[in-house]
């Protein structure tokens, strides 16, 4: 499975709210910062999507950037009546991702 292969699968499994299946997907140390909030490790994440769980929404990408252990993803995000487009930056290493920065204009959905 190629890098780019993860980064769509970690979009596809959020987006269907599989929260068991994004672990596995991430290494320990992983980070990310986002317009709503940030985490310093893959268990804190998890257990954010734990106590606040991703409502389903569908998910089509626009364009894909790869750089060796970069990835980036450019898609419509749709949930309820709400689309935004997200900018998502994935850090490899070892196959896993260790970080994601997210952005977007998160006001649809507050």
């Amino acid at each position: 499975m190629t890098n780019k292969d993860v980064a769509v699968l970690f979009v596809q499994n959020f987006c269907e709210s599989k929260i068991d299946l994004l672990g596995p997907l991430l290494t320990e140390t992983f980070r990310l910062s986002g317009p709503f909030f940030e985490c310093q490790s893959r268990e804190e994440y998890l257990q954010k999507l734990k106590e606040h769980p991703p409502e389903e929404a569908i998910f089509n990408i626009i364009n894909c950037f790869e750089d060796g252990e970069q990835v980036c993803l450019v898609y419509d995000y749709t949930k309820a009546a709400s689309t935004t487009t997200i900018a998502q930056l994935f850090q490899f290493r070892d196959q896993k991702i260790s970080e994601i920065q997210l952005i977007f204009d998160g006001r649809g959905f507050i």
